[in-house]
């Protein structure tokens, strides 16, 4: 559930510390957030999904929402998703 290359990426496992129940510090949502930047600005705004593909609505950057879709739908990298 939480070996996700984005995760890994980011060199912290906030996910996994978020589903154990651990808050993470402002720091460190912050400094994910800064460095997931980088991330999305040198991802291409086109690719290719492979089917099958578990197309979302806009979630309005709820994060409870996003981890019941994945409880529902299931996880990363087990299920794909598009984020409309």
């Amino acid at each position: 559930m939480c070996q996700t290359p984005i995760i890994y990426s980011l060199g912290e496992n906030l996910i996994c510390r978020i589903y154990a129940g651990n808050i993470p510090t402002p720091s460190e949502v912050a400094e994910s957030c800064f460095r997931l930047k980088e991330i999305l600005m040198n991802t291409p705004n086109v690719v290719q999904v492979s089917a099958p593909v578990t197309v979302v609505g806009d979630i309005h950057g709820q994060f409870f929402d996003m981890v019941e879709m994945f409880e529902i739908g299931g996880h990363v990298p087990d299920t794909n998703y598009l984020f409309l």
